[in-house]
């Protein structure tokens, strides 16, 4: 309450908004926890399961396309040694796999778990925007809010080819497609976690 912050940005209904969205964050990307069914025994699985929107969604996107499946289970058996394989990997053994990221990439850019607006405004200068479509030139001044969503950026034709196909490999072929990338926001407001 001692920053230098505006007086409008420490009122009560701006700080509730703040912990309302630290509260729920990442719960688009982590679900919340769910037994299997009544009667399942809780010893047998962690106590605190987690329905996963990404996860079930990239399940689906898996199966529903056996060969992009099979490309990312050739790349994990290469990755990971035999013994390995009979449990959980180490992240660092994953975390560099060129395909396993591009599946992340893919899914969270079909499912992104923020669909809210991610609003900005630039106080000191004016936004020129040049229209490549129409040659047009537009000037916002300065204070003017802006805001798209993760979905509308991630389904731009232009940016993405066949925006609604689950295609990985795009994010191999062309890595400059993660500037284009909102599955987690940008800039200093982007996701913490």
């Amino acid at each position: 309450m001692t920053s230098s912050l505006p007086e409008e940005e420490k009122t009560d209904t701006r700080l509730a908004s703040e912990a309302q969205l630290i509260v729920f964050a990442g719960e688009g990307t982590t679900g919340s926890a769910f037994p299997f069914s009544d009667h399942v025994n809780a010893s047998t699985y962690q106590a605190n399961l987690r329905e996963a929107y990404t996860l079930t969604s990239a399940v689906y996107h898996l199966l529903a396309n056996p060969s992009e499946l099979q490309k990312l289970k050739d790349e994990l058996y290469t990755a990971i040694s035999v013994e390995d394989q009979r449990g959980i990997p180490a992240f660092s053994q994953v975390d560099g796999l060129p395909y396993f990221n591009a599946v992340i990439q893919e899914v969270i850019r079909l499912h992104p778990g923020a669909m809210n607006r991610q609003v900005r405004v630039f106080p000191e200068h004016p936004i020129a925007y040049h229209d490549k479509r129409t040659d047009q030139e537009y000037v916002l001044p300065p204070g003017t809010v802006t805001s798209i969503s993760p979905l509308t950026i991630h389904m731009n034709a232009d940016v993405f080819e066949d925006p609604y196909e689950f295609r990985p490999q795009r994010w191999i072929d062309n890595p400059k497609l993660s500037r284009a990338f909102m599955g987690f926001s940008r800039g200093t407001r982007s996701c913490l976690g």
